[in-house]
């Protein structure tokens, strides 16, 4: 896929796990040594309050439903609601933000484009994902980009890293844009039912 541009109108997809309705964890696919260990998408300090940032975390082996999502169809074809098991709140571009670099938060469904996501696939994985799963481009219909882990650099991929929306770049070290869903904290893929 070419990077979009500004005027790029990216083509939602189908997600052929968002109608099983089963909770995920949702995770970066880190490719390279000294990237850290793996880590899933996390509403800080498990909050139920809207507003709350969404961050990259360690995953739990515990109680873990503010690590678990749920990818539920919206009202509009193959854009998707991802919903947090703890709060039923969902993920959000504060304030409807188009530039890059903006925390997502946890917020009331409200239908506004800014909690619109699709994904696409991204091709196999890469790096440690199991089994050769899947990896998806989550793409926001308000923004026009794509899900990101903030860091700067290998070696700095660590617990508490904001999770962002950026533009979508090319294939290429910057997996931190490409995720892939397990049903396990463990980052084993299932079916999800």
């Amino acid at each position: 896929m070419s990077k979009p541009t500004a005027s790029t109108i990216i083509e939602p997809k189908p997600f052929e796990l968002a109608d099983q309705g089963p909770w995920f964890f949702v995770y970066p696919n880190p490719s390279s040594p000294g990237y850290g260990e793996p880590l899933v998408m996390d509403v800080q300090g498990a909050s139920t309050t809207p507003g709350t940032g969404i961050i990259a975390y360690t995953p739990n082996l515990g109680p873990t439903d503010n690590q678990l999502w749920w990818v539920r169809p919206s009202d509009e074809q193959n854009y998707y609601f991802i919903v947090n098991r703890n709060s039923g709140l969902v993920l959000d571009v504060p304030g409807g933000a188009t530039g890059g670099g903006v925390q997502l938060i946890q917020w009331q469904q409200q239908g506004n484009d800014s909690q619109k996501w699709t994904l696409v696939e991204g091709g196999g994985s890469f790096g440690p994902t199991p089994r050769n799963q899947k990896t998806y481009y989550i793409y926001n219909k308000q923004a026009q980009k794509v899900l990101d882990v903030y860091y700067e650099g290998p070696g700095l991929k660590q617990p508490d890293n904001p999770i962002t929306c950026e533009q979508q770049t090319p294939p290429g070290p910057t997996y931190d844009q490409r995720w892939y869903f397990a049903v396990t904290p463990d980052g084993i893929p299932g079916s999800g039912e």
